[in-house]
């Protein structure tokens, strides 16, 4: 596919954005318009899956080395941890991990001990 997933994705709410105007037009209408306008519903729907298959689509990363802590304005720590990761396509567009403390301890020990993952509820 030539297309990359962000012209899919903004083509499919394009058409989903032109479907939902066209639906709104129709408040009574003869059986040939109703006909039609479910024939755009089932277009609605199919853009729609479409839209949720392109959100869903995992993104393969990798750490480009950098972990970020962010502070306040005031200097104080937000406590949060950023991992910067590129992603692994042609793309090479960045990608923020944001971590809270909690999140952080977990997997830093799934890291360190694979398995203490039992616990986690296993790996996914």
């Amino acid at each position: 596919m030539d297309t990359s997933w962000q012209d899919q994705l903004k083509k499919a709410q394009d058409e989903l954005a032109d479907i939902k105007r066209d639906l709104a037009r129709y408040v009574m209408v003869p059986r040939w318009e109703y006909e039609l306008m479910e024939k755009q519903r089932e277009r609605a729907d199919a853009a729609e899956a479409e839209l949720k298959a392109l959100k869903s689509e995992v993104i393969p990363a990798r750490w480009d080395g950098t972990v970020i802590l962010p502070e306040h304005p005031n200097g104080d720590s937000t406590g949060q941890s950023i991992v910067c990761c590129l992603a692994d396509d042609d793309t090479k567009r960045p990608i923020g991990l944001f971590l809270d403390p909690e999140q952080r301890e977990a997997l830093g020990l799934i890291l360190v001990d694979p398995a203490s993952n039992d616990n986690a509820g296993g790996t996914r």
